[in-house]
């Protein structure tokens, strides 16, 4: 942040500018970033953290997130993505993992193309999340289990389905 205004860096580029011409994922990640340096402590309320960020991306979003937990951080997040949750219930998995088979853990995070802090890693019992459902037009919250094994994706295998699916009939179409 300058006199002028905040101004942004892209490290990969060695380009800066003023951040209205920064991406809108820069533009929306901005402000937790702007109270997270200051030494903000408190709840955080993120809508959409996922917004605009590629997958990859998305996956290092939950990271984040679920290291901002374990530092005390209470966070309310609202998300459509089925890899951000995905994401924190393999942190939650992997955490179960770790404390009950620290050998098979070492296998399989040495394995991914992403290394897995420890501090990302949490407990079902510090997270809980809830599925806002429309029925006969009002909508419904149910409070989703979570526990060793993540979180159940219901929500989200109907259209993955569908999509894989399609995928497949596509495929099999460029056969014949």
């Amino acid at each position: 942040q300058e006199r002028t205004g905040l101004k942004f860096r892209d490290f990969q580029l060695n380009v800066e500018g003023n951040i209205t011409f920064a991406s809108s994922s820069i533009k929306e990640l901005l402000p937790i970033y702007l109270i997270l340096d200051r030494g903000f402590k408190g709840n955080l309320f993120i809508e959409e953290p996922e917004a605009h960020l590629h997958p990859w991306n998305q996956i290092k979003m939950a990271y984040f997130l679920t290291a901002l937990v374990n530092l005390g951080y209470n966070l309310v997040v609202t998300s459509h993505s089925d890899f951000l949750v995905s994401s924190i219930g393999s942190l939650v998995s992997l955490n179960a993992l770790r404390e009950t088979k620290p050998s098979k853990f070492r296998d399989i995070t040495n394995e991914l193309p992403l290394r897995i802090e420890e501090e990302y890693l949490i407990s079902p019992d510090k997270i809980s999340v809830y599925w806002f459902k429309l029925t006969e037009k009002k909508v419904e919250v149910e409070q989703i289990d979570i526990n060793k094994d993540g979180i159940p994706l219901s929500a989200f295998e109907e259209p993955t389905d569908f999509l894989f699916n399609l995928t497949e009939m596509l495929g099999h179409m460029g056969d014949q």
